[in-house]
């Protein structure tokens, strides 16, 4: 069973990379109110039902999609409470000069 805590309001005691702990920072120097939860790693869009659920919130997750050439590129969002087969992938625009900067992304697969 996929493992949720209760909803909590303060920042974890331990935090996993220095980003997470200057986001809480900020909220706490903003005086900006969350609501959190624990839980296992949420792999696919399944496991995030009961995150919703606990939360009352519409997770989103988004994959970020290339051809070959590395020349187009697609987001395809979807929410895990609305999860199905159907797939909505919106082209991006990517300006050249951000396309340069940018190390070649090479596969899981090809690295084998």
């Amino acid at each position: 069973m996929f493992y949720v805590s209760e909803i909590q309001t303060e920042a974890p005691c331990r935090f996993q990379t220095p980003l997470q702990r200057q986001v809480y920072a900020a909220l706490e120097k903003l005086q900006i109110p969350f609501e959190r939860v624990d839980s296992d790693e949420a792999i696919a869009m399944e496991d995030c039902v009961a995150i919703d659920e606990k939360l009352q919130i519409n997770m989103v997750k988004t994959l970020f999609l290339c051809n070959r050439q590395q020349t187009d590129f697609y987001l395809s969002p979807s929410a895990a409470s609305h999860f199905a087969p159907r797939i909505l992938v919106m082209p991006l625009k990517l300006p050249a000069f951000l396309l340069r900067q940018q190390k070649k992304w090479t596969p899981c697969s090809a690295q084998k």
